[in-house]
């Protein structure tokens, strides 16, 4: 799985289905009256103007921001933002994914893409997704690690380092961030929080995303009457190039 790509996949093949995308956009609110939410308010990043978007029913799938779009509406949203670290490496080392095998922890896998090796992860908690700092010398730990598995690593030229945070489900035990489940839940906001128009969608992780998508569908639909069966698992995404066609497909 090609973490850059498979999203593109996603963009090309929902505008194919008649989706609109509002690249360069950020959602900076969801809009209330009347006990529903009703849209959502936007700002262009590139022109700096706002606007408001509509909407019969808002999917909030918003990952560690969950919780800040929320509070907008007055309501809480149980995300924890759960950052880790990645380093990609010169060269494919490994021609598939190497793993310990363990509890979850630190340092625990090896994943080949494209012409790079990439070792990981770690898991530290942060209260905002965007304001947080990586621990001293974590990169170098990933390395470390990896070469347990891998030694070529050891002596591999780094190519990049990244890290983001997750949006892991809040629990009242944060002692030890790897132990924070990995579930999601899909969570229709007028049963329990009496404010109708919005589903949120939290937790999971890249392995559960079709399994998220599918519980989300299946929500929108009884949310606005209709019975669909979902088709997540059997209809094939588009290539990742289809992203960049002018034309529809």
């Amino acid at each position: 799985m090609d973490a850059w790509r498979l999203p593109l996949r996603f963009l090309a093949t929902a505008r194919h289905n008649g989706a609109g995308l509002y690249r360069y956009h950020e959602v900076t609110e969801l809009l209330r009256k009347s006990g529903r939410i009703t849209g959502v308010s936007l700002l262009d990043l590139r022109t700096r103007n706002r606007f408001r978007l509509n909407a019969d029913l808002v999917v909030l799938t918003a990952g560690a921001w969950s919780g800040r779009l929320g509070r907008t509406a007055g309501i809480d949203i149980p995300v924890q933002p759960a950052p880790g670290l990645m380093v990609a490496v010169e060269d494919r080392l490994v021609d598939m994914v190497i793993n310990r095998l363990r509890p979850a922890g630190d340092g625990d896998i090896v994943v080949p893409q494209r012409r790079l090796t990439i070792a990981g992860t770690s898991t530290w908690l942060a209260e905002d997704p965007e304001q947080f700092e990586s621990p001293a010398g974590e990169a170098q730990r990933m390395i470390d690690f990896g070469a347990e598995m891998v030694p070529a690593l050891a002596d591999a030229e780094v190519k990049a380092v990244w890290s983001a945070a997750r949006p892991l489900l809040a629990e009242k035990d944060r002692s030890d961030p790897q132990g924070i489940t990995r579930r999601f839940q899909c969570i229709d906001h007028g049963d329990r929080d009496g404010l109708e128009g919005l589903i949120s969608l939290i937790g999971g992780k890249a392995t559960t995303l079709r399994s998220m998508a599918e519980a989300g569908a299946d929500l929108v639909c009884q949310k606005l009457g209709d019975s669909i069966p979902c088709q997540t698992a059997v209809t094939p995404l588009l290539p990742h190039r289809a992203f960049y066609r002018k034309k529809a497909l």
